[in-house]
């Protein structure tokens, strides 16, 4: 039997986006339908995947961020808005 999920809603049911009736209904399907089951799987090792690999940046980094957001100066004037950097 073929089923009427697409990879979509299985993205969505991985990231629990979908609807509680929804859920219901997908999760009976995907334990009768091995090739939905295995379809699954995959997506799921994709969101481990993509989950594990975001990375903060480094104390120095922020740190340089802040200064030069504290730095920069607008000056608005009858002319239009002027962006200095103050070093």
């Amino acid at each position: 039997m073929k089923s009427s999920y697409t990879p979509n809603d299985l993205i969505l049911f991985a990231y629990c986006e979908t609807k509680k009736p929804e859920q219901q209904n997908l999760y009976k399907e995907l334990r009768t339908d091995k090739s939905l089951r295995e379809e699954f799987k995959s997506i799921l090792g994709d969101k481990f995947y993509v989950d594990s690999s975001f990375i903060s940046p480094g104390k120095r980094i922020v740190s340089n961020l802040i200064s030069y957001s504290k730095a920069l100066f607008v000056m608005k004037t009858k002319a239009g808005n002027f962006n200095l950097l103050m070093n």
